[in-house]
């Protein structure tokens, strides 16, 4: 399946970063759990990337609004569980050709797909084709006697807990191979009632 959003914008000095700068686990708190198990579930998240990543140029004359973001805070779209961003929109540029570039090179630098702009006519409409690993690459363990309770990599890699078709993070210190069913039970509600 695909999952697309609407505009993401981590831009400073706007209303949802700054909420975003507050909150524990920055963009990934800024959406309910039941969303963040849409958006993280799905096969391919698009996310309509908003702003342009960059500390460098000017803002375009004549714009009522120009965004930008310190490349960074890259990582907080990809915390979100992001596939590939889309650039097709009317702030890609708000800080000229470099501006652009810097952003280009962002989602280059972390090898995350952008469609729509490019360097050129050819890379921007380039067609991304990703497929995720099989649910039987990610699996660490299932249980015969709950189906609905794996442990398995989430797309990160991260070792996880998934059910009731969300996943639920296990702790660096623990194996996941060593889980038993109740220890799943018991990390997915206490980690459902933070």
């Amino acid at each position: 399946t695909f999952t697309f959003t609407g505009d993401v914008n981590l831009a400073d000095g706007i209303a949802t970063r700054n909420f975003m700068d507050r909150q524990k686990q920055g963009l990934v708190d800024c959406f309910s759990p039941d969303l963040m198990a849409i958006m993280q579930g799905t096969d391919v998240l698009v996310v309509n990337n908003e702003f342009s990543f960059t500390n460098r140029g000017t803002p375009l004359s004549g714009k009522a609004f120009t965004f930008r973001a310190d490349p960074a805070l890259v990582t907080q779209i990809t915390a979100i569980g992001t596939d590939v961003v889309t650039l097709a929109n009317n702030h890609v540029w708000d800080y000229g050709e470099i501006g652009m570039k810097d952003t280009l090179s962002t989602f280059r630098d972390i090898e995350l797909p952008y469609i729509g702009a490019g360097e050129n006519v050819e890379e921007a409409e380039k067609i991304i084709i990703r497929k995720r690993e099989s649910d039987e690459k990610r699996s660490i363990k299932e249980f015969p006697e709950d189906a609905n309770v794996k442990v398995m990599l989430d797309r990160w890699g991260h070792p996880c807990v998934f059910y009731k078709k969300k996943y639920f993070r296990i702790a660096k210190n623990v194996k996941p191979e060593d889980l038993t069913l109740q220890q799943c039970y018991e990390i997915a509600e206490v980690k459902k009632t933070k």
